[in-house]
């Protein structure tokens, strides 16, 4: 079932080609509408996804920032999801769409929105992202950025040419174990980086158990895995890869899946270190699943480990090997609350957050370089990914 509507895959494909826009370019350019120079309080949001993961965006995470910013406008296929999302949120019908078309026409016939936020499947977000950039708003939208290298391109341009703010929802940097980590090294109390370790692991050998398209798509690891991993592989390194290898595979007795649920990727960086990840969608013992994903960090003068919820160092001396635990202060908000506290923040005329689009470019074209290296059984460059997207190179 997809996650965002609860229609099957091959229903969310089709309906998917209707809800693409009939021409993205013939959206108003940025400034038009009169809308993102012209903020008030609170920001009005279109939000694409009203269902599934949406939901969970609607009930748990966009209420942080309710005082700032309201739901005005929805866009989902499914008619029950959005009639239901609509009137528990108090959304007129005029302003909920069953389609990206139709929102496109009504961004052009003046909807009264200020801002938009994409929580819908990645094949769909190209087209969310243009229509909504090239309609003057500025846009936060769930990771992956887009689904492949080309969707990715057109995003990069649209946001671009129309001069909106856009952000990539990367939550996993916002929690209180890995910020910790990120300030340890960052530091340089250890010394210069020479590996770093990344280890996911998680059962979903049942049917569906992650979501069915995960389980049908062809690189269920380094995509929908690798989207939350190689953006922390990134941060907390303070480095994008310059070159990547990578295999993947699936063992005969996972079923539940049509594409690769297993990974090993490695990589150099431009300071000369490396890192390896190691990536499990049907782990049958030790779990280091969401949000406990287990880090190791090989520097010159020791070695930094996040396991669980801890921070760990170990310093070998000539005399005994010394292990302390870092302590680990809670952000005032973590993951997505956090994200969307800094969109909102940044459009409104406050700072640019980490994990603006701009950004969020090294994350993806690791990922594109990774699942081209796997194809390949090859190294590939990330700069080559890096440079078809920007149009730079």
């Amino acid at each position: 079932m997809n996650v965002l509507s609860g229609t099957s895959l091959a229903d969310h494909r089709t309906e998917g080609r209707r809800m693409m826009p009939e021409h993205l370019n013939r959206g108003r350019s940025h400034g038009e509408r009169g809308v993102s120079g012209n903020r008030r309080s609170p920001l009005r949001l279109l939000v694409f996804g009203a269902g599934g993961w949406a939901g969970v965006w609607h009930e748990h995470f966009l209420p942080a920032v309710a005082d700032r910013a309201k739901v005005a406008a929805l866009v989902d296929q499914d008619a029950t999801s959005l009639s239901d999302r609509a009137a528990a949120l108090g959304v007129p019908r005029s302003a909920a769409f069953r389609s990206i078309d139709e929102a496109a026409r009504a961004l052009r016939q003046g909807l009264d929105v200020d801002a938009a936020v994409v929580v819908l499947p990645p094949e769909c977000h190209r087209d969310a992202i243009c229509t909504a950039a090239e309609s003057g708003l500025d846009v936060l939208t769930e990771k992956p950025l887009a689904s492949d290298p080309k969707a990715a391109a057109d995003i990069v341009r649209a946001v671009r040419s129309s001069g909106v703010k856009a952000q990539v929802m990367q939550n996993y940097r916002h929690y209180g174990p890995i910020r910790t980590a990120r300030s340890v090294l960052a530091d340089g109390g250890l010394g210069p980086l020479n590996l770093l370790v990344a280890r996911f692991r998680v059962d979903y050998r049942e049917p569906r158990s992650w979501g069915g398209n995960r389980h049908d798509h062809p690189h269920a690891a380094l995509f929908e895995a690798g989207a939350h991993h190689f953006d922390q592989i990134r941060h907390l390194t303070g480095e994008t890869p310059e070159s990547v290898w990578a295999d993947e595979w699936r063992p005969g007795h996972a079923t539940s899946f049509s594409g690769a649920p297993c990974a090993l990727v490695g990589g150099v960086f431009p300071s000369s270190a490396r890192f390896l990840y190691e990536a499990s969608a049907v782990a049958a013992g030790q779990q280091d699943g969401w949000k406990r994903e287990s880090y190791r960090a090989e520097c010159a003068g020791g070695t930094l480990r996040v396991v669980d919820s801890s921070v760990l160092v170990t310093v070998h001396g000539p005399d005994r090997t010394v292990e302390s635990e870092v302590p680990v202060t809670a952000p005032p908000l973590t993951g997505h609350r956090a994200v969307i506290d800094e969109f909102v923040t940044w459009i409104s005329g406050g700072p640019a957050p980490a994990t603006r689009l701009a950004d969020n470019l090294g994350t993806m074209a690791t990922i594109f370089a990774a699942v081209e290296a796997a194809e390949l059984r090859g190294t590939v460059p990330v700069a080559r990914h890096m440079a078809a997207l920007t149009g730079v190179g």
